[in-house]
């Protein structure tokens, strides 16, 4: 490979001997000294000591570019400080200190701050003897130091490896020799200007933009190239190929636009590489203890990922693509960008989903990202992008994973079915119609895609259709109900006969679906008494709602009436009006008298009905008004014998004949109806607090229900 002409191998001496050292502007303060970092200080100068002591260390790839002369460092800002530390305590220790070891170590300084470029220049140029103290304290007291120096953190960080570097090799003299050796040097590492390879000094601003601080990314890609190097995973790669390469440039770049206010991509880089590891343990058939401890470490802390949460080479190269997909340029967009249309409902999860997926610091994202993300990192990887191809693609794993997903379990089904399914996600309709599938995780959800496809690839009428419903709201995707009622049934399965549906019944009932339950219900919550949508609770003292009433069956029922023809195009407030007036004529038929209505149930509708049409002069549908029966969030009823001659009045003389209660009061409640309290005025419907037109009430309703009947 040609590509070894681009870089050298040369020590620390041999480098300041060619170029002086320039730590730029832009990069951090020294890390490696800092407080907490004992252990990989101390792990970092054995490696160094053992240099000496067995076999000559490499320290990988320093780049960087050379302005005016200098070398600035991108990558190695670290090790090259560590180094130039090391030769002066060496050079100290031993005496070698002389004017030619000084005019050489001056070469190396620091652009970031004045101080530290002043430190490490009287360092080199005014120096100390060593003695049995602290190095550190010996410096501190030497009459060149200014306190002031104290607060700038790479001077601090270059104390304490001082003291680690005395610690270490203060036992080890006359290695001064070895260590600036032209020929076989102990300690080297590979040279690599970037100009070599054309790049600008924009990427160049850009890549340094990860290494302004020391971050758990820093050490755990020191920690993964090592991992990748003893596995021997790219020996056969040229340079530009490599992962150590690619992850301080081309990488770099794409996250860079994702990068967070500290302006650094460190957090970003590793919330994908854990997130992938994530996808990656998901996918794994031999589902363990261990497996999913380090899913839930990884989603709770990214920074918990490990070099062997990659351990094998599949595994690192699934990591290398996908890198590689999202760093594409030659797109109409970059895949980093939202690729869904902007109309196209997530729910939870936010329309960038590569930008959620790096960027979210405070790790709230949800397993449904998690499965989206990988759902629409399967698709680029297989196939060519396509607008409409992906979004049926994400429109599809969108329903199954918000209906399905709820945890770890959950979440690795899923992953696994958005594997299995990828190999169609070209054209998913049609991969879903014509394929069976015996996954243990191919659930109703599933199972309503499938039927769904069938339907689509029969006839392309029913797409946006079925598109409108699954974006309801209410429904968010799960629609099996809807399409029972289109059949005329409650339940629907995979075996049910197609042509017991048309285009135009879903129509219909599409459109009945959005009528009624606009704005969650508010302006037909009322007649929802009179459907199954409330049933008796506790025997015959409560009357509830459903929580879910948006695909409660009785609430289907009242779409697929107002679904039929002769309801169809009625508005909502004739179809209301239409099915009021029907219940009070049956009530009159079968009781004479509405006074003699003796079910809870009804009673309570025809409380509805009066204080609905009549109180206000038929309201404006509003929430204040439609609602104000169910005043204080309480939408369930309970019930109390009026035996005590209470203040309250009951416009019915009481229950049928089981139930045993006259007069009844009811009462409105939240969550829980208090009986031993007894009797309420703020929580007592209004007509039985004001009911001394309660009678004329009920005459006027029998009038109001036989107006154009």
């Amino acid at each position: 490979m040609n590509n070894v002409q681009k870089f050298k191998r040369l020590s620390f001496w041999q480098l300041l001997g060619e170029t002086p050292i320039d730590i730029p502007l832009i990069q951090r303060a020294y890390a490696q000294g800092r407080v907490r970092k004992e252990a990989l200080r101390k792990k970092f100068l054995s490696t160094l000591l053992n240099a000496f002591i067995n076999k000559p260390v490499e320290l990988d790839f320093v780049y960087g570019s050379t302005l005016e002369c200098e070398f600035q460092p991108l990558d190695g800002q670290q090790r090259l400080t560590t180094l130039f530390l090391l030769h002066w305590y060496i050079a100290v220790l031993e005496g070698r200190l002389d004017e030619d070891t000084k005019h050489r170590l001056k070469r190396f300084t620091y652009e970031t701050r004045s101080s530290s470029r002043e430190f490490c220049h009287d360092l080199v140029v005014k120096s100390v003897m060593i003695n049995e103290n602290k190095i550190s304290h010996t410096i501190k007291n030497a009459p060149w130091y200014v306190m002031s120096w104290s607060r700038d953190p790479s001077i601090n960080g270059m104390l304490k490896m001082l003291d680690d570097i005395q610690e270490t090799f203060s036992g080890n003299v006359r290695i001064w020799d070895r260590l600036t050796d032209a020929e076989n040097p102990p300690i080297t590492f590979l040279y690599l200007p970037l100009e070599e390879f054309g790049l600008s000094d924009d990427l160049y601003i850009k890549m340094n933009a990860r290494g302004k601080q020391l971050t758990s990314f820093e050490h755990f890609k020191a920690r993964f190239e090592k991992h990748i190097e003893v596995q021997k995973w790219e020996l056969d790669l040229s340079l530009e190929d490599t992962f150590s390469y690619k992850i301080d440039t081309e990488w770099t770049d794409t996250f860079w636009f994702h990068r967070g206010d500290n302006d650094l991509v460190d957090e970003e880089l590793m919330n994908f590489i854990a997130g992938t590891a994530i996808n990656l343990y998901a996918l794994e058939s031999d589902q363990n203890e261990y497996i999913e401890e380090r899913i839930k470490n990884l989603y709770n802390d990214s920074n918990l990922l490990e070099p062997e949460d990659y351990p094998s080479k599949e595994s690192f190269n699934y990591l290398k693509v996908c890198l590689n997909i999202y760093s594409q340029k030659d797109t109409y967009k970059p895949y980093t960008e939202s690729l869904l249309p902007a109309d196209f409902a997530l729910w939870e999860s936010k329309p960038g989903i590569f930008e959620e997926f790096v960027t979210d610091s405070e790790r709230n994202i949800t397993y449904k990202t998690r499965a989206l993300f990988f759902a629409q990192t399967e698709y680029l990887l297989t196939n060519v992008f396509e607008q409409n191809t992906f979004t049926d693609w994400m429109r599809v794993i969108r329903n199954i994973v918000h209906n399905d997903v709820t945890g770890i379990a959950t979440f690795t089904k899923a992953i696994k079915l958005i594997r299995e399914l990828s190999a169609g996600s070209g054209s998913i309709y049609q991969y879903l119609s014509k394929n069976k599938f015996t996954l243990p995780h191919t659930s109703k959800q599933v199972l309503e895609e499938i039927f769904k496809s069938k339907l689509i690839v029969t006839d392309i009428s029913y797409k946006p259709l079925i598109f409108e419903a699954e974006d309801f709201q209410e429904l968010k995707g799960n629609i099996t109900e809807l399409l029972a009622t289109c059949m005329g049934k409650e339940h629907l399965t995979i075996e049910d006969d197609m042509d017991e549906i048309s285009v135009e019944k879903l129509k219909k009932v599409v459109a009945a679906y959005k009528c009624l339950s606009s704005n969650y219900f508010i302006s037909i919550w009322g007649d929802l008494l009179n459907t199954d949508v409330y049933h008796s609770k506790y025997g015959i003292w409560r009357l509830e709602y459903h929580e879910h009433p948006e695909k409660h069956s009785g609430f289907l029922k009242l779409v697929a009436e107002k679904s039929r023809d002769e309801n169809a195009d009625l508005s909502l407030e004739e179809f209301c009006i239409k099915r009021e007036k029907e219940f009070v004529r049956q009530q009159i038929k079968e009781f004479g008298d509405l006074s003699l209505v003796n079910i809870p149930r009804h009673q309570i509708y025809l409380y509805y009905i009066i204080w609905r049409r009549f109180r206000y002069n038929r309201p404006t549908l509003t929430e204040s008004s439609e609602r104000k029966l169910f005043f204080r969030g309480g939408f369930n009823f309970g019930w109390l014998s009026n035996r005590d001659k209470s203040t309250f009045h009951s416009l019915f003389n009481g229950f049928s004949e089981s139930y045993k209660i006259p007069d009844p009061i009811f009462q409105t409640y939240s969550n829980r109806f208090y009986h031993s309290k007894g009797l309420k005025r703020e929580n007592a419907l209004p007509l039985e607090i004001e009911s001394t037109k309660g009678k004329y009430y009920l005459a006027k309703l029998s009038e109001w229900s036989r107006e154009d009947s």
